[in-house]
């Protein structure tokens, strides 16, 4: 009920219960008396009070039940206008973040699609998940395999490797092997001594991580797998070692790579390598030639070859 009509209900129900009451001590004293005309009127008036007392009474209770329910379906409306805005608070965001995803993807979809354009298939998190795919391709090679590294460790580590090293040269597949100089020239052995200190970092102390002794470890074991070659097939095992700044690990296999670099405080195998096909305008030519020049540049391990005609010499050169 609106406060304007509440004082005026509350008066008619004040004055009606107060000319109720002072009819009633008029009515009650009149019960042995004689009905004259006041005596009438005190009982009509008494009679009219109780009469609108008890309708004032009702229609406020039913005016104050009216106005709790209007209070009730006013807060409900209200509640559902706030829950309308939320809904479309909810809709305005999810709208958002709709429009977010997609530029997303599409973001993603150009990148991915870019980089597949050079040529670059996978991402691998470590070098250690690279060597489970190595088999299977070096089981499919038909014409170039070629490693570069500081020591190039899979030799010594993986028997499996030296038996299909030693199988697929008998098929006529050459294999090229690019280490860093053992040499003291042009201070190269400072290179190894520096890859160590960087490798083992900050725990590096002197006789730990002898990289170059890894590497002299590493060449017997491919020079043991050429000796029992014939001599025929001794030459698809190549050795070479190369003297410049060692940027990063390779592996060549036909018209797939695998790049790695060499990173400080961390261990070669734990790198991540990025595997990378031969596409035309793609970025395989130009890792590929960086291989090439260094493998020119290098000093080939000649030990235990038979000697070379003009004919093979140029074949290998080319």
């Amino acid at each position: 009920m609106e406060n304007k009509y509440r004082y005026v209900w509350h008066t008619i129900i004040g004055l009606s219960f107060t000319l109720f009451i002072a009819g009633l001590f008029f009515v009650i004293g009149s019960f042995d008396k004689e009905m004259k005309i006041g005596l009438v009127i005190a009982w009509t008036v008494s009679i009219l009070s109780l009469i609108v007392f008890t309708s004032a009474a009702v229609y406020g209770f039913i005016v104050h039940r009216i106005n709790l329910l209007r209070n009730s379906a006013d807060r409900i409306e209200n509640n559902l206008i706030t829950h309308d805005s939320l809904k479309n608070m909810e809709e305005k965001i999810n709208n958002v973040s709709n429009i977010i995803k997609s530029s997303y993807e599409l973001a993603t979809k150009d990148l991915l699609r870019e980089a597949n354009n050079f040529g670059l298939e996978m991402i691998y998190g470590s070098r250690s998940k690279v060597e489970a795919e190595l088999e299977k391709l070096l089981i499919r090679a038909n014409k170039e395999v070629a490693f570069l590294g500081i020591c190039i460790s899979m030799p010594t580590r993986v028997p499996e490797f030296r038996e299909l090293v030693e199988r697929k040269a008998k098929d006529g597949i050459v294999f090229k092997f690019l280490f860093m100089n053992r040499k003291h020239e042009n201070n190269t052995s400072n290179f190894y001594q520096q890859r160590a200190k960087d490798e083992y970092w900050p725990d590096w102390k002197e006789g730990i991580g002898d990289l170059c002794e890894e590497t002299e470890r590493n060449i017997a074991t491919l020079m043991a797998v050429r000796s029992r070659l014939s001599t025929e097939h001794k030459r698809n095992v190549r050795i070479g070692e190369y003297t410049a700044f060692p940027y990063m690990s390779m592996i060549i296999i036909d018209n797939e790579m695998f790049v790695g670099t060499y990173m400080f405080g961390e261990s070669c195998p734990i790198t991540p390598m990025y595997k990378i096909i031969k596409k035309e305008g793609g970025i395989f030519s130009t890792y590929h030639s960086h291989f090439c020049k260094l493998w020119e540049s290098a000093e080939k391990n000649e030990e235990g070859l038979p000697p070379q005609s003009d004919k093979e010499f140029n074949k290998t050169k080319a």
